[in-house]
């Protein structure tokens, strides 16, 4: 494989100040990241969402939401690895951010190279804190739990939080699981038709088409 075809790590800065989210743009895609960008609580939770980014830098002083409340609707969906960055630096401010749920917290000003070293520990830590492959590949289908992005021939398939379930996923912990396990869990125990899994393809062909040969 082509190194340039290995798909870089997705960080989303979430900051109200253009000239803080182009430093931090320039920089981290110096170092070899794909940096999105939002400047409000609304664009923020929106790019939090599809494609899911590997890491976000948070700012807490947004212009239409608090940073905090951002936080605490994120981990609602999902445990991606979240860094606050605000001048905010009281003891309790940081607390408070840590127990809503933030990986890490830098006061501003920060250097560059604190930030890259804290960046570099909290994917690691994310990686570290997955059992289960982060990837699951087969035939033409993709998918990345830590993303809960699912490809068809290179092509995103959405889905709904049931059919995740089914494919496989677990959206709280952004992690591969047992497809049967799931399948009980959503549909019951009982029934002839739960006496099978429904592994990873049912609802992704569903939205295919229902061409579910073409899918292994």
């Amino acid at each position: 494989m082509n190194p340039n075809d290995v798909p870089k790590e997705r960080i989303l800065v979430i900051d109200d100040e253009k000239a803080i989210r182009r430093m931090l743009r320039l920089s981290l895609e110096a170092h070899g990241y794909s940096v999105a960008e939002a400047a409000t609580f609304k664009d923020g939770l929106i790019a939090s969402v599809e494609p899911m980014p590997d890491l976000i830098l948070l700012d807490l002083g947004l212009p239409d939401g608090s940073g905090i409340d951002l936080l605490q609707r994120v981990r609602e969906f999902s445990q991606i690895r979240i860094i606050v960055i605000s001048a905010r630096g009281s003891e309790q401010d940081k607390i408070a951010l840590l127990d809503a749920g933030a990986d890490d917290y830098l006061t501003k000003p920060f250097s560059m190279g604190e930030l890259l070293a804290r960046i570099r520990v909290a994917l690691r830590h994310r990686q570290e804190h997955d059992e289960t492959p982060a990837e699951f590949v087969s035939g033409v289908v993709r998918i990345d739990a830590l993303r809960r992005l699912v490809t068809v021939e290179g092509r995103p398939v959405h889905l709904t939080p049931t059919e995740y379930a089914l494919a496989g996923l677990d959206q709280k912990r952004g992690t591969l699981s047992d497809p049967l396990s799931n399948y009980r869990a959503n549909l019951g125990r009982g029934t002839k038709r739960n006496r099978r899994p429904a592994g990873v393809h049912r609802p992704i062909a569903k939205k295919t088409g229902g061409r579910r040969r073409a899918l292994y």
